[in-house]
């Protein structure tokens, strides 16, 4: 990066930022009558002959003006500093040497990607290799600036090297960039000393309900929940069977409204042997760096008969009632015709007998 600054009489041209092990040049033009006396940082300079990271000073003359130049070979960090050509200015120009090695290291998942997971925190940070005072970090999100956002609880901080989003959530899916910038760079449009880039992928959530109820012979129809970015796609496994498409029973579909590859199953018809288990899984680019989310839902399979067993069984109590009445009331009422014969008193009988002797009472 160059730019140009001046003060007064002088004119400074040359790098602001250098990388590590690169050249630089630093030029002022003066007046044919300012002294040139280059300084660092209130330091006079002394040329160092046969070092490549000495200075090395070189002048002439440009239309009727003094150009003094102070060159170095190979930059380090000991370069980093304020130079001026002439004590008597208070102009001066400054220079970042920047660490050759990675100036920002960014806490990746794997290469440029950082997984999120969703309903979780995420935190970004990128880590200085050469911290400067002069120097800020700033976050950006799909090339907008990012700043902590307001209220008592803040979903989003930023805190020097890092972005903490403390909830994250399908919106948070984006690319992030942080930038070192250069607070005192004459020229704010090449203020940015480094920057490391971001590609936030969501891992997918999945959900299925823990347990579904089916008659057997009808057909069982499943949705898997699912949220993540990119858009994954869904797979099943059906007892040990695995399946990223449709095939024999299952139908594999997708919801026309949610986009989400085969997040539908039907299985027809169904069969006592398919109570058990069935697992959901999604699969996209965040599912190459860590493993994949499942759920899964136990399915209970009811006899086709189930209903009509409790009408039968119904049925049969009011049979096995209505014989047990009848044969009770078959023998009562044969015990109350034998009881009504027994019973009977000798007055009440009309025999021969019993009138004679009521005949010869009365004589």
């Amino acid at each position: 990066t160059r730019s140009f600054a001046h003060g007064g009489s002088i004119l400074y041209e040359g790098n602001t930022t250098v990388d590590e092990g690169e050249p630089f040049t630093i030029s002022c033009f003066l007046t044919l009558f300012d002294p040139v006396q280059w300084e660092k940082d209130g330091k006079v300079i002394v040329s160092e002959p046969g070092r490549t990271s000495a200075y090395a000073f070189h002048e002439e003359t440009v239309d009727g003006k003094v150009m003094a130049s102070l060159v170095v070979k190979k930059a380090s960090s000991q370069h980093s500093g304020s130079y001026r050509c002439n004590t008597l200015s208070t102009e001066s120009h400054q220079i970042y040497v920047i660490s050759a090695a990675s100036p920002l290291t960014p806490n990746t998942d794997f290469n440029n990607y950082k997984v999120l997971n969703y309903a979780e925190p995420l935190v970004l940070t990128c880590n200085e290799s050469n911290p400067s005072p002069d120097f800020v970090m700033k976050w950006l999100k799909n090339t907008k600036p990012v700043t902590t956002s307001e209220g008592d609880r803040p979903n989003i901080v930023v805190k020097n090297t890092s972005l903490t989003i403390h909830r994250a959530m399908d919106d948070d899916v984006a690319n992030y960039t942080c930038q070192l910038v250069n607070t005192k760079a004459v020229d704010k449009n090449n203020s940015v000393v480094a920057q490391a880039d971001f590609w936030v992928v969501g891992r997918p959530f999945v959900k299925l309900p823990d347990t579904v109820t089916v008659i057997e012979e009808e057909k069982l129809k499943l949705e898997c929940i699912v949220i993540g970015s990119p858009p994954p796609t869904v797979e099943w496994k059906v007892g040990n069977m695995s399946y990223a498409d449709s095939e024999g029973r299952v139908k594999l579909s997708t919801d026309p409204i949610k986009k989400i590859k085969n997040n539908i199953l039907e299985l027809e018809p169904i069969r006592m042997s398919d109570r058990g288990e069935i697992t959901c899984s999604a699969h996209n680019l965040a599912t190459t760096i860590v493993d994949a989310n499942e759920s899964k839902v136990f399915i209970r399979v009811k006899d086709k008969y189930a209903a009509l067993w409790p009408f039968l069984g119904i049925c049969a109590e009011v049979i096995v009632l209505c014989t047990v009445i009848f044969i009770y009331e078959k023998k009562r009422n044969k015990a109350e015709l034998e009881e009504s014969d027994t019973d009977q008193s000798p007055e009440q009988k009309n025999t021969p007998d019993h009138g004679k002797d009521s005949v010869r009472h009365r004589k």
